[in-house]
Formats: structure tokens, sequence, C-alpha cells
């Protein structure tokens, strides 16, 4: 960043090719090395999706729990904002939490925002070891986004025995946020690598969502998101990112997925 421009290449070689831990120790650094903050000089270098990408990896790390919490609720109220509902934001970030952490989410919104969240918090029918798939299908169309109380609580169940319900399942007509539920448990890689090639099919690229989704799964699952993506897509992840995206976003991206 010294001197006329930046150096975009260098940027993405520092911060693109480790891990939020290290980049955190690196803005330190910065800091007492030169005496500027690292985040205040790539706002004012950078421009465009590259720098959302960049500033999204130099936020605190995901084993920072209030920061979890507050940035999944920031997401959520930005997709309620303005005209129209992201539904597929919240579909994404509320089936693929447990109730313990659905209730810590509607706390820090509250919080946040002085508003309940159970008005969007997708919710279902309960589901019992020795409930059948019409059953459930019955519940959660009758039930979801209404009951709070008969929220599913998917983490205490067999995971083996919610497959097998799950298969029998898809034969019925579902909703999306409960089609969500089942994909996530069924393959939570899987369900990520399609929210992913979503984000870049059609006109354009939504972008947000892209940088949401690769900078969140990345030091979590992205590496078996990326492995999973040729079997769903007939293309590799680096390669769907090549065909839609461009220049050093394009390169910071990818170097994320190879890197994990």
């Amino acid at each position: 960043m010294k001197g006329l421009g930046c150096n975009k290449d260098k940027v993405i070689q520092a911060l693109c090719t480790i891990c939020n831990w290290q980049r955190q120790e690196v803005a330190k650094a910065f800091k007492q090395q030169y005496g500027k903050d690292l985040i205040g000089d790539l706002k004012s270098e950078l421009s465009g999706d590259f720098e959302g990408l960049v500033l999204a990896l130099m936020e605190p790390p995901l084993g920072n729990a209030y920061y979890v919490k507050t940035i999944r609720c920031q997401q959520l109220h930005k997709a309620m904002a303005g005209l129209g509902t992201r539904e597929s934001v919240l579909i994404e970030i509320m089936t693929t939490r447990s109730n313990a952490q659905i209730q810590e989410l509607k706390y820090t919104y509250k919080q946040l925002y002085g508003s309940e969240l159970k008005e969007i918090v997708l919710q279902c029918g309960s589901l019992r070891a020795n409930q059948d798939a019409r059953a459930l299908y019955r519940a959660g169309e009758q039930r979801l986004g209404t009951d709070e109380s008969s929220q599913c609580y998917f983490a205490a169940q067999n995971m083996a025995q919610l497959r097998l319900v799950f298969q029998e399942y898809q034969t019925f007509r579902h909703s999306d946020g409960l089609l969500a539920i089942v994909k996530s448990i069924r393959s939570r890689p899987g369900f990520f690598a399609e929210l992913i090639h979503k984000s870049m099919v059609g006109l354009g690229t939504r972008d947000n969502d892209l940088i949401r989704l690769i900078v969140t799964r990345s030091e979590i699952d992205l590496a078996d998101i990326r492995n999973i993506y040729p079997s769903l897509f007939n293309t590799s992840l680096e390669k769907a990112i090549a065909g839609d995206c461009s220049g050093a976003y394009k390169e910071g991206l990818i170097a994320l997925v190879k890197g994990n």
C-alpha cells in the first residue's frame, strides 16, 4: 500500500493465505510498526468486491462467541431491511443452528435492535424418534414459523434415523425452510456447496452472499465443500469462481478455497 496504487497480489498473499488468528496478529504488528490502523488503510486503498472480501477476512475470529452472534444478527437484520426479504439468507442462518444457538441469537438481536427475532425464526412441529415422514410433513406445513414451542431440536435426535425419515419425507411437498434443515443434516458441506453455487448462477453474482459463505465457512468445512462441489455441479469450486468473478476479487476467493 506504499506509494501510488496498491499491490493487490501482495495483499492477497499476506491476508488470504493465512488463518483469521494470524490476520489479527498481522493487524497488531502493523499498528506497532507503522502506527496505523490496518483496516483503515485497507478501506482507503481498496474498493468494490475485493474490499468487501478483505474487510470480511479482517473481522474478529469466529472463536469469539459474541462476535459470531453479533455478525449473524447483523446479517439477519440486513436480509430483512429494505424492499423484500432475503429468505435464502434467513433460511441459511436459522436452519443450520441448534435451538440453544437460536435462543442466543434472539437475545442478541433484541439487544442490538430492540425488537423480537421470533417472527423470522424458522420453526417446525415437534420431531420425535417414532414419528414417520408424513407426520413430519404435516407438522411442518402447519407450524412452520407460527408455533415457537414446537421448534425442532434436531441435535437431540439419532442422525441415522433422521436420514431414513428424510428419505421418505422427500416424497412429499415441503417448504424451503424444512428442506434446508433436511439438506444441512444429511450433508452440511453439500448444503453450503449448493448455496455457493446459487450465489453464482443466473445473471450476475450475488457477491455479498458469496463473500459471506466463503469467509464464514473457511477454517470450518470449506475444504469439505471444495471436495464435494465437483460431484454436485460437474466443475471445481475454483473454476466456478473463476467463471463468475474477476481480478483481485477472484484471486482472493480462490486463494481462500485452496488455502483451506
